[in-house]
């Protein structure tokens, strides 16, 4: 797993937990934490053109 994988699964689940922990969100978690990253280092995400 690549840093940034690392980075992007620990940044959903914060979001995870911050929501106490509720299932149904899993997939917002995701993208949105990897937006931030992907914003943040400037790299661009998988699957973007």
């Amino acid at each position: 797993m690549s840093e940034i994988d690392a980075e992007i699964r620990r940044r959903a689940f914060d979001r995870y937990a911050a929501r106490g922990d509720g299932p149904g969100s899993d997939v917002e978690d995701w993208c949105a934490a990897e937006r931030e990253v992907h914003a943040e280092r400037g790299t661009p995400r998988s699957g973007s053109a």
